[in-house]
């Protein structure tokens, strides 16, 4: 199955394809590598029954660099700890599909399909999607609560579930309960804000993506491919496919085929 790399879609939903299209030859095409974003997973930690959480958007400022939460509730069965991730991202997408693939609007219709191959050398692996009622059961999630309770947490674990793991959507209680509460220290008082995980649409559907992806040290900023890694090259417009093949044609000494992408809407 092709491995696709979606270039720069924040680009793309802005409208700027002529500049998406620029950055994608100067930055991965001509270089022949690929950037590695530091990411926002979630870390699943079960709560302890009976317990109260502070609901974020009651955080309110107490003197110069404190906050203090005006209104607790119930707390969920499962908390979900933001938690930066260095990685490559992927979709697993055959080509027959992807004249359909919702996911589209997001991510724009510039990508890099890689072969098989690369996705074996570079080690990249599918993401498992949960359901947030699920959580609870999970007996990763509960041995990893087990493992802080006792006061040793279990550090592979806990890479192992924010690495190669997604909620299947992005649910109501990522707004209502998991928010980052930003403290930024004034003079006059604290000043709060609230960094909610708005990224997509609240209801999007994360499983539609059917990602893989290559999780990488921090301090990893690039992984590198050659020609003959690539398939071909998918791309929105003609004007697109003329300057990204005039880009290949002085940036590499094989050509794959650039064609445009199939999205039907």
């Amino acid at each position: 199955m092709p491995l696709l790399h979606f270039a720069y879609g924040s680009l793309a939903r802005k409208g700027q394809i002529d500049e998406q299209v620029l950055k994608t030859c100067k930055t991965i095409l001509e270089p022949r590598c690929l950037k590695a974003f530091s990411c926002p997973e979630f870390l699943p930690i079960l709560n302890n029954p009976g317990s109260l959480w502070g609901l974020p958007a009651s955080a309110q400022s107490i003197g110069s660099a404190g906050v203090g939460i005006s209104k607790f509730v119930k707390s969920p069965p499962v908390g979900l700890m933001p938690t930066e991730v260095n990685m490559i991202c992927f979709a697993n997408l055959p080509f027959k599909k992807m004249a359909a693939w919702e996911c589209v609007e997001h991510y724009g219709q510039l990508a890099i399909a890689f072969t098989d191959q690369y996705r074996n050398r570079i080690g990249a692996k599918c993401v498992a999607y949960y359901d947030l009622v699920g959580l609870p059961n999970d007996p990763k999630v509960i041995a990893y609560k087990k493992s802080l309770d006792a006061e040793m947490p279990d550090q592979k674990l806990e890479r192992e579930l924010v690495a190669y793991r997604k909620p299947l959507q992005l649910w109501p209680e990522f707004r209502v309960y998991y928010p980052v509460i930003s403290v930024v220290s004034d003079p006059n008082g604290a000043q709060v804000k609230l960094l909610p995980y708005d990224r997509y649409a609240e209801g999007y559907e994360f499983w539609r993506e059917q990602e893989a992806r290559v999780v990488l040290a921090d301090d990893v900023e690039y992984l590198g491919f050659e020609p003959k890694d690539v398939l071909r090259i998918f791309v929105p417009t003609l004007q697109a496919k003329q300057a990204v093949e005039n880009c290949l044609a002085t940036a590499w000494d094989w050509q794959p085929p650039v064609v445009l992408f199939p999205y039907k809407g």
